[in-house]
């Protein structure tokens, strides 16, 4: 049995695209410090949504896209970081796609989880490769602890903007 490609998400994907790399340069250049971009992870926040919209491929693409986008545009985030971003974001786009059938805040939880894993992992790997010196344990502290108020932020957000989504969704479905 074939999958039938659905045209409307995969226009969409630009559209996430376009939003996460504006919300990021807003939290950099409007809020005017580049290290809050670091904690309220406003890219992963839009990954997270795309991929509980549009499903696992449309997620995973619109996270690995946007770090480099980003830089491309306004060389933020800088080399080598976008690197591990795109590992990073990438994951939890997939993931909140993958497990999309799954309640909500699980969901999350789980996406979140193995993106800063893939984070702290992808920071040591290639941390060692471009002479990063960082152990294996404060590469992983350091994924977390940073991103926590980011995290915290959608844990809250995320959900209520989706359901918001699905209303509006189900409301077109019904015109």
């Amino acid at each position: 049995m074939t999958k039938k490609i659905n045209l409307k998400r995969i226009t969409r994907t630009p559209i996430w695209i376009a939003v996460g790399v504006a919300f990021f340069s807003f939290f950099l250049h409007g809020m005017g410090n580049p290290k809050i971009g670091q904690m309220f992870l406003p890219m992963h926040f839009v990954a997270l949504l795309a991929g509980l919209v549009d499903g696992p491929a449309i997620g995973f693409m619109t996270g690995l896209l946007m770090p480099v986008l980003s830089t491309l545009i306004s060389g933020l985030p800088p080399y080598p970081m976008f690197l591990f971003m795109m590992a990073e974001i990438g994951l939890y786009g997939f993931f909140s796609g993958l497990l999309r059938k799954t309640n909500v805040f699980f969901n999350l939880l789980i996406s979140i989880l193995i993106g800063r894993l893939a984070y702290a992992i992808s920071y040591y790997a290639l941390g060692s490769v471009l002479s990063i010196k960082m152990t294996p344990v404060l590469s992983l502290l350091l994924s977390f602890l940073v991103g926590l108020p980011g995290i915290a932020i959608q844990l809250i957000f995320i959900p209520l903007i989706y359901f918001k989504l699905l209303k509006i969704s189900a409301t077109q479905k019904e015109s």
